[in-house]
């Protein structure tokens, strides 16, 4: 006799419950808390990428991957702070536009700086290392914004309940 298994539809709702339970303890920690998610994944990038900055580039390597790694970073925390401020006030919306240009403006003007160099030799390492974080630093914010504005409108719903 073959053995029972339960039907797929029945393990996916855990496996959904149990990562939205991680994100809501994440997010309902704070902006500290999500800038501590955000700080350990770039730091834990930047421990993955060192051994190839150095073996590509020799300890010089080490410089713009770091350099990186803080631009993302900074560019991440501001991102973080939009997407707080605004998933309070219930303004979806706003807070995307405004992410969106948080995080695109500094790589468009290290991209143009790049552009306009005659020598673009130097600057190739460190535009591959920013990609690198930008794409980890896009997928944590967006996770946590979503996150955001998905706690604080179950927090409003739930409040206007209440007053009825």
């Amino acid at each position: 006799m073959l053995p029972v298994h339960p039907p797929t539809e029945t393990l996916l709702p855990q496996s959904k419950q149990t990562m939205t339970d991680w994100a809501s303890r994440v997010c309902a920690g704070g902006m500290l808390s999500c800038v501590v998610l955000l700080t350990g994944a770039v730091l834990l990038l930047y421990l993955l990428l060192a051994p190839v900055a150095l073996w590509m580039q020799g300890v010089a390597g080490l410089q713009p991957s770091a350099l990186a790694a803080l631009i993302s970073l900074l560019v991440g925390v501001g991102v973080l702070a939009v997407a707080h401020r605004y998933a309070k006030q219930d303004k979806p919306l706003v807070s995307m536009l405004l992410s969106t240009a948080i995080r695109v403006i500094p790589l468009f003007v290290i991209g143009l700086v790049v552009g306009l160099s005659e020598d673009k030799g130097p600057y190739l390492y460190f535009v591959g290392y920013l990609l690198c974080f930008y794409l980890v630093t896009l997928v944590i914010e967006t996770f946590v914004s979503v996150r955001l504005a998905q706690s604080h409108s179950t927090a409003t719903a739930t409040t206007k309940e209440t007053q009825r």
